[in-house]
């Protein structure tokens, strides 16, 4: 008896769910990393403690939780700077592109090209960049178009948070340490 008799014969519910698991099977999702940090700046509210990336067909969408994000700081400002190294046979060159932003209320934000470690180059791109600091549940959310990116077939990400409490001695905490970055994640 072929498959097809056989699942005729189980009934239409069989049929269903074995149509339906096949459905699930199908198109490719967008490759997705999670990596957690240590309590390694603990000087910060602000400290990183878990990255989250995926690269989708249409976006890139990072998620960074800290262990207190704060709507309002009684000291300095902190900031972050999400890294996009999208050059995949390219190493120790560094990110093409940066995201960064403040993290108290009212801050902005903005993406820009950069030559390496060394800084972004020219003004912000005018991309709809989407940002979110959800203070409640102590996380910044953001989702870049990869056109923004230049639609790279792969692209990992590197994360880095300045607490500016004390401005003689900022507090840098680094996703995984300085200048590291998540494993290569191949778009969807």
């Amino acid at each position: 008896m072929n498959t097809r008799l056989r699942l005729a014969a189980a009934g239409p519910l069989a049929a269903a769910v074995a149509a339906g698991t096949l459905a699930f099977a199908a198109p490719a999702n967008a490759e997705s990393a999670h990596v957690t940090d240590p309590v390694d700046a603990s000087a910060s509210l602000n400290d990183i403690r878990a990255v989250d990336v995926s690269n989708g067909a249409a976006k890139v969408r990072v998620k960074v939780k800290f262990t207190d994000l704060r709507r309002h700081s009684d000291a300095g400002p902190a900031g972050l700077q999400i890294f996009f190294d999208t050059f995949g046979g390219d190493s120790g060159t560094g990110p093409e592109y940066e995201l960064a932003t403040g993290l108290e209320e009212g801050t902005d934000y903005a993406l820009a090209e950069r030559a390496g470690w060394r800084g972004p180059t020219g003004d912000p791109l005018s991309c709809n960049v989407r940002l979110k600091l959800d203070y409640r549940n102590d996380e910044l959310r953001a989702a870049i178009p990869r056109r923004c990116l230049d639609r790279p077939e792969y692209l990992r990400v590197g994360v880095k948070m300045t607490d500016e409490y004390d401005g003689s001695h900022p507090v840098i905490d680094w996703m995984k340490g300085p200048r590291k970055w998540t494993r290569w994640l191949e778009s969807a």
